[in-house]
């Protein structure tokens, strides 16, 4: 158990951090650490309260690893050399055929100020031109775009799914996964889990 130094709290005082150091170091993990605060009032009265911490991994060259802020909202991303930068994910469907039609097209939208790109993937199998599409996370990454990868069509075939995943997952820009469009439908059953490694 770690104890953290004594600290003083006013009542009905918030947004405050008590730093503390760890006993042990928490490895990298997707499983989750168990903490518990326990807070002793001058009449001897206990509060206590539970959460869980992950630690994720530091992202590998070119990786980028994005993480939900539950205390203030929003996503948090990193990247190689980057502390954790807030975002708010601003876009909208992008059609292939109209960032296609014109090599100015993906700056046009980087200067609207739109921050996500997500291309909706059409046709069958994965969808898209897999050339092409990296043509297209190239030139976002130079226009500091982030990517929303849209596997709406592919999320229930595993295969498809890993080699999405495996091609698309050190891209340095990569933000989102999307998956089961409109979850709920009947179109829509639950997925089985894949974890590509």
């Amino acid at each position: 158990m770690e104890i953290i130094p004594h600290a003083t709290i006013r009542f009905n005082e918030s947004d405050n951090e008590y730093p503390f150091t760890l006993t042990r170091p928490i490895e990298p993990n997707t499983a989750q650490v168990s903490i518990s605060l326990e807070l002793t009032k001058t009449d001897g009265k206990i509060f206590t309260a539970k959460t869980e911490l992950y630690r994720l991994a530091d992202p590998k060259h070119p990786q980028s690893v994005t993480r939900i802020d539950s205390l203030f909202g929003g996503l948090q991303v990193r990247n190689e050399g980057l502390n954790w930068k807030t975002i708010f994910p601003y876009s909208f469907y992008l059609s292939g055929a109209w960032l296609a039609s014109s090599p100015d097209n993906l700056k046009k939208f980087s200067d609207f100020g739109y921050n996500i790109l997500h291309i909706i993937p059409g046709g069958e199998g994965i969808g898209y031109d897999l050339h092409q599409l990296d043509l297209w996370f190239d030139a976002a990454e130079k226009l500091g775009l982030w990517i929303m990868y849209d596997m709406r069509w592919t999320y229930q075939n595993e295969n498809y799914v890993r080699t999405q995943v495996e091609r698309y997952k050190s891209r340095k820009n990569m933000l989102l996964w999307y998956t089961a469009d409109e979850p709920g439908r009947a179109l829509s059953t639950p997925p089985s889990l894949v974890i590509s490694k």
